[in-house]
């Protein structure tokens, strides 16, 4: 992922860095990868493709690979919505809003609602999910996950 992401701003590169992060954690957990191993890999999704073949004689690439990640958080995500989870679900608990924290220096921010919510809105977006965090059927045609 791209170092020096700035931790408080919640920009639309925070999101794509969330949604990386999240669809290599489906892939490792996947696999049953030790996420101590998370920083070994340069290319990830190629090179658990080339640990997968040898391994289990499935041929796929990394492109694959990734699709798959984003299938998982998918099915993930209409499992727990079928579960009752909803959209305020998503939302952070009060005191993340209501307390500064130290970013260094002696400065201190906060995380406001509003901001939160911008986050939020650009994740459902990202992932093809309506505003009320539901899968998009067009995005997610049986399930394969957001048209990244």
């Amino acid at each position: 992922l791209k170092e020096g992401l700035d931790r408080v701003r919640g920009t639309a590169e925070h999101v794509r860095a969330a949604i990386e992060t999240e669809d290599r954690a489906a892939i490792m957990d996947s696999l049953i990868l030790c996420k101590f191993l998370r920083g070994v890999f340069t290319e990830p999704f190629d090179e658990w493709a080339a640990l997968l073949c040898p391994v289990t004689g499935w041929d796929v690439d990394g492109a694959e690979l990734r699709a798959t990640a984003r299938r998982i958080v998918a099915l993930k995500r209409a499992y727990n919505l079928r579960e009752g989870w909803t959209a305020a679900d998503d939302w952070l608990p009060e005191r993340l809003l209501s307390e500064p924290v130290q970013v260094g220096s002696g400065r201190e921010a906060s995380l406001t609602p509003q901001r939160l919510r911008r986050m939020i809105d650009g994740y459902y977006a990202a992932r093809g999910l309506d505003t009320q965090g539901r899968p998009v059927p067009a995005t997610h045609g049986g399930g394969a996950g957001a048209g990244q």
